[in-house]
């Protein structure tokens, strides 16, 4: 009996020691839904008033992507309206037709590249910052690095084709960014970028971005605040949006 209960309570000792702990690692079966709508409200230097986006697949970088081996995005086919109250006017503000992004971050024996790649139609802005829409196909490629479990940091270096209706131009910039994965379901990025040439601009102009998230289970709730200059101009937006996954 006393060599029966010595092997027991080896085993038990060694099956302890060696057992494979999972309870820490990703699962991407326990991601958001793969689809959302969103309302938000926003003000401009001169307008004001409400957008609705709608996203049929499948995510962004602002979503909780604690469940991936990595910070990404996936959009295909996104679609923001905008309801200008002041001008009392409805237009298509944004169409995603496909946004990829990868932020790997990088590591001495495996690599890892960091990109995003983009077609969409959006705003861009001249020398005096005069927003028009323009289609646009965009990419950036660089590194990350993860200073923290909950922090990374990017730098890219990118650049784009665009056509505002009336002209075609070619554009560059460097963009640097922090995410930060927040206790309580909290995150926050942070993006800023110095881009030259945009529709023919003269003289660059600073972009910087700031998005703050409380995610639940079904809902997410995005404070987004947006400020670009240059030596000439400054413009400035908020935005305050309430997310459904579904």
């Amino acid at each position: 009996p006393d060599l029966a209960s010595y092997l027991e309570a080896e085993r038990a000792r060694l099956d302890q020691l060696y057992t494979l702990d999972v309870s820490q690692y990703k699962s991407p079966l326990d991601t958001p839904e793969e689809s959302q709508w969103g309302i938000s409200v926003f003000r401009h230097d001169n307008s004001a008033g409400l957008r609705l986006r709608w996203l049929p697949v499948s995510h962004g970088i602002n979503d909780d992507n604690r469940q991936y081996f990595s910070e990404n995005e996936l959009k295909l086919s996104e679609f923001t309206f905008e309801w200008d109250v002041r001008n009392e006017r409805l237009r298509l503000h944004e169409w995603q037709l496909y946004s990829m992004r990868s932020y790997i971050p990088y590591d001495l024996l495996t690599g890892g590249i960091s990109g995003r790649f983009s077609v969409s139609m959006r705003e861009q802005y001249d020398a005096s910052l005069e927003a028009d829409s323009a289609a646009a196909i965009e990419g950036a490629i660089g590194f990350t690095h993860s200073w923290h479990p909950a922090i990374d940091t990017y730098l890219l270096i990118g650049g784009g084709l665009g056509h505002d209706g009336d002209h075609g131009y070619a554009y560059g910039f460097p963009e640097l960014g922090v995410i930060a994965r927040l206790a309580r379901n909290y995150k926050t990025h942070v993006n800023l970028q110095r881009v030259w040439q945009q529709r023919h601009a003269d003289i660059p102009h600073n972009a910087l971005e700031i998005v703050q998230a409380k995610h639940w289970s079904d809902w997410a709730l995005l404070m987004r605040y947006e400020n670009r200059w240059n030596t000439r101009q400054r413009d400035e937006q908020f935005a305050l949006e309430l997310r459904r996954y579904y």
